[in-house]
């Protein structure tokens, strides 16, 4: 009510009507204005204290906040500090704040040395428009105290100022040199690798790196000239087995992909055409996603060689201690055949000598049966004796028994060459080089072997009468062109056996090439296949029937000639034309080499 009154004292218009007529009113009001006064004061008071509590707390929460922010802080430098990444805080300016522990040991400062700094003068590579496109595993380089420098990888961190608008920008980097290290340690052993390392992309088929061991195996001039070869480039058309080199590099490089590696044995070559035997291991390599073949080709080429020339040298023994007791063999039988041959061959010559004498005597008696008749002294017996005549047909003896008696002389001649040759053939002789008829060695080698080629071809020999003597172990010479005639029949045999009343030619000659006796053995078969013609002098390899070919001939008679007599073997084939051997045998070169001693069998087996 004082209240009330009291506000209507304010209004004047009320003012001047209580004033006239509540006089009292008005003196009671104006009487509790002190009291409204410090009522409203006690209540300001209240409010001004509670204000002040307020305050007060507010000033606590901030000072603890601030603690906080000082402990967090304080906390953060410290992990901050402990971290192996190098941490720079850079101001808008290019001013560095603050940079961690890391940072000053990797440079050489003391950590309060570098706040102020420009960042500029730790990366000159800074660039102001870091702030804008933030780098993200950028190659960069530090400069250190000492000026020296050190590669690291940066990654930026871009920041908005809580207090202002200013940009802060945050570094983290790692420490790249002893990756570099790493890197170029790999390099090194990358390239110095014995095997051959390249790496093939598969969906392009292009090499896309190598090393310089790559090069080496395959001829290359550089690095550029073999990474732009193809995989074709590098493999034979067909491998040993005659599958196709391509299509089974395609299915191995898409099992590494799917199995992660493929390891196999595979026949290579290099750019100039040399076969390569090698291992080949291939493995999946996965970058950024993307698949990468790396392939690791260890050379086998001399492994492979050597382990062929045991094998080849095993079968040879083998074959040489066959040889050698069919050889014995062979020479006892002839030994035997040749005594009945000679009083046979002395028995029938006896007989033509005996028939050429008494045909003039059955002449006689044959005209004197003609001339007395049956009227004159002795008539009976002389008519007996022209029966006789007529009954045995002498005149018909008389022209038949010397054919008969040729033909005989004849076949034991041939019997006897045969007899001969074999024991030639078989004699094992001196097992050092000594100077040998050649045209002679092959002629009785061509009837030895006459067996192998009468049924399907003819043979034809030209032999040149002025060849000097070879140096040769003749034995060996005499089993290379047995080996060689048997294969020319026998290429001649699969050419005409369903042909009737058709035989091929061999064809024999012999020449004087310089220093060197040649020999060629011609045939008139279907010639060599192209994708086996670089095995055929591999040991076991052949083309023959089970049981008609050992693998064997050719092998050996290249290891004769060309390791032991340091010739050649070399062959010319054209396809249904036939293939020649050329034999190469040098007439003195060997003999100086061989004069001081013997040659063991065993030791050249084992060569």
């Amino acid at each position: 009510m004082l209240i009330e009154a009291y506000s209507k004292i304010e209004n004047p218009g009320l003012t001047a009507i209580l004033g006239t007529q509540l006089s009292c009113g008005t003196l009671l009001i104006i009487d509790l204005a002190p009291l409204v006064l410090s009522f409203a004061g006690i209540l300001i008071g209240k409010s001004l204290d509670r204000q002040r509590e307020a305050l007060a707390r507010l000033d606590l929460r901030v000072d603890r906040a601030t603690s906080d922010l000082i402990l967090a802080n304080q906390w953060m430098r410290r992990t901050c500090d402990t971290l192996s990444e190098s941490l720079i805080h850079v101001g808008e300016d290019g001013t560095i704040d603050y940079a961690n522990a890391a940072t000053a040991n990797l440079l050489g400062y003391s950590q309060m040395e570098i706040p102020g700094m420009p960042i500029a003068d730790i990366i000159p590579e800074w660039k102001s428009s870091f702030l804008d496109i933030v780098p993200q595993d950028l190659e960069i380089d530090y400069l250190m105290k000492n000026g020296d420098r050190r590669p690291m990888s940066l990654t930026g961190k871009k920041l908005h100022s809580s207090r202002d608008a200013s940009i802060l920008f945050l570094c983290v980097a790692n420490d790249l040199s002893g990756s570099k290290q790493a890197e170029t340690r790999f390099a090194q052993l990358y390239n110095q690798s014995r095997d051959a390392i390249m790496v093939l992309d598969p969906k392009t088929m292009e090499f896309v790196s190598c090393n310089d061991s790559s090069t080496l195996l395959f001829g290359a001039k550089s690095h550029l000239e073999l990474l732009k070869a193809s995989i074709a480039d590098l493999m034979p058309e067909f491998q040993p087995d005659g599958s196709s080199s391509q299509d089974v590099a395609l299915r191995k490089i898409e099992q590494a992909i799917q199995e992660d590696r493929s390891s196999f044995e595979w026949r290579l070559k290099t750019l100039h055409g040399e076969i390569i035997e090698s291992r080949v291991r291939l493995e999946r390599l996965e970058v950024d996603g993307y698949n990468l073949i790396q392939g690791t080709i260890q050379d086998r080429t001399q492994e492979i060689a050597s382990e062929r020339e045991k094998s080849s040298m095993e079968v040879q023994l083998r074959h040489a201690q066959k040889l050698e007791a069919v050889g014995q063999l062979a020479a006892g039988i002839a030994h035997e055949v040749n005594t009945p041959m000679q009083f046979v061959g002395d028995n029938t010559r006896f007989l033509q000598e005996a028939f050429e004498d008494m045909d003039p005597l059955m002449e006689i008696v044959s005209s004197l049966a003609d001339q007395v008749t049956s009227e004159e002294p002795f008539g009976a017996p002389v008519s007996s004796l022209k029966e006789a005549v007529e009954k045995a047909d002498l005149g018909y003896l008389r022209q038949e028994i010397p054919h008969a008696i040729a033909q005989s002389l004849e076949g034991i001649d041939r019997v006897t060459t045969i007899v001969k040759a074999m024991k030639e053939f078989s004699h094992p002789g001196c097992e050092q080089m000594t100077n040998t008829d050649i045209n002679a060695a092959i002629q009785s080698t061509v009837t030895v072997a006459r067996n192998e080629w009468k049924y399907v071809a003819e043979l034809e020999t030209d032999y040149d009468s002025q060849l000097p003597p070879v140096c040769c172990i003749s034995g060996e010479i005499n089993q290379v062109i047995l080996n060689l005639i048997i294969n020319a029949s026998h290429a001649i045999g699969d050419v005409v056996s369903n042909e009737t009343n058709k035989l091929g030619t061999i064809s024999i000659s012999t020449r004087r090439d310089g220093k060197f006796a040649e020999i060629r053995i011609r045939d008139t078969g279907a010639g060599i296949p192209d994708h086996v013609q670089d095995k055929i002098f591999e040991p076991l390899f052949t083309t023959k029937d089970v049981g008609k070919g050992t693998g064997q001939g050719l092998c050996i008679a290249h290891t004769v000639v060309v390791q032991k007599h340091g010739g050649t073997l070399e062959f010319e084939t054209s396809k249904n034309e036939g293939t020649v051997f050329i034999i190469r045998l040098p007439f003195e070169q060997r003999a100086k080499a061989d004069a001081s001693g013997e040659v063991d069998q065993l030791s050249y087996a084992l060569k």
